[in-house]
């Protein structure tokens, strides 16, 4: 069986000014992160299939005359023989994520540069994580671990990359969605979602609509209840701090949106479940 994880013992590259960020022999264990990289450049020829996500910043690779511009939750498969280069576009650091695989199904039918938005950035980023992890353990059972989350990442991509093409807008806008999903105690008011993207309240509204059938002020809403009644059920802090942690400086208030929305407070619930 074709394995596409190798499990060799060498440490995770960190970027340095001036030196190549990803190897040339890409013999070094995968897969890795290289976390806040300043003034990135990469010019190479790929010597290995190589998938690379984007977590954080905007860059822009070439290759063959193509110019692709990629910002948090795209995703890149590279193929041996491919020249490219690639630069960040501004100043803002860039995290990646990448992994070298020794094979992967279907790879030699598609054509050109392989990329695409991922949809589940929360899914992706998770495993992604999760597969580094695993590669860190010194377990005998880590690498079959770590090569099961690959195999999901580039899973993941092949069903993105069968779902076309989405513009930068409503890659931007699923974006947001998945931050809201996990971090629903942040401030989310209308404008501070607006300046996050760059569009107008108008547009933000008819991109929540179609994607999600709702308004922003009631994705975020449901998205805060959502994670107050797994609070209240799986911890034991105050009524309170879930108020706190979940963007509510007024605990009355988020009282009687909870009930509002769930048919009772949260200390009734809370009793009910013990």
């Amino acid at each position: 069986m074709n394995r596409i994880f190798r499990p060799l013992k060498f440490q995770t590259p960190v970027f340095e000014e001036g030196k190549p960020v990803f190897p040339d022999a890409p013999q070094r264990v995968t897969p890795y992160m290289l976390h806040n990289m300043r003034n990135w450049k990469w010019e190479v020829e790929i010597k290995e299939l190589t998938l690379q996500y984007v977590m954080s910043g905007h860059i822009a690779y070439q290759m063959e005359g193509q110019t692709v511009r990629a910002t948090r939750g795209t995703c890149f498969l590279f193929r041996p023989g491919q020249r490219l280069s690639g630069r960040a576009m501004d100043e803002r650091p860039v995290t990646m994520f990448a992994a070298h695989f020794a094979d992967l199904p279907d790879v030699e039918n598609i054509r050109g540069l392989i990329h695409a938005p991922i949809r589940e950035v929360s899914l992706f980023e998770a495993t992604a994580e999760y597969a580094v992890k695993c590669r860190q353990r010194e377990e005998s059972s880590s690498g079959i671990h770590t090569e099961t989350a690959l195999r999901q990442l580039f899973h993941l991509l092949q069903d993105n990359l069968d779902l076309g093409h989405i513009s930068a807008v409503q890659q931007q806008v699923e974006a947001l969605l998945e931050q809201i999903k996990r971090e629903p105690g942040l401030d989310w008011r209308v404008d501070v979602m607006c300046g996050k993207i760059g569009i107008s309240r108008s547009q933000l509204t008819r991109w929540f609509n179609r994607l999600t059938g709702t308004s922003p002020n009631r994705y975020v809403i449901e998205h805060r209840i959502a994670q107050a009644i797994q609070l209240l059920g799986m911890t034991t802090s105050s009524i309170a701090d879930i108020a706190a942690a979940l963007g509510y400086t007024d605990v009355p208030f988020f009282i009687r949106q909870f009930r509002k929305e769930t048919g009772m407070s949260p200390g009734s619930l809370r009793k009910a479940e013990e």
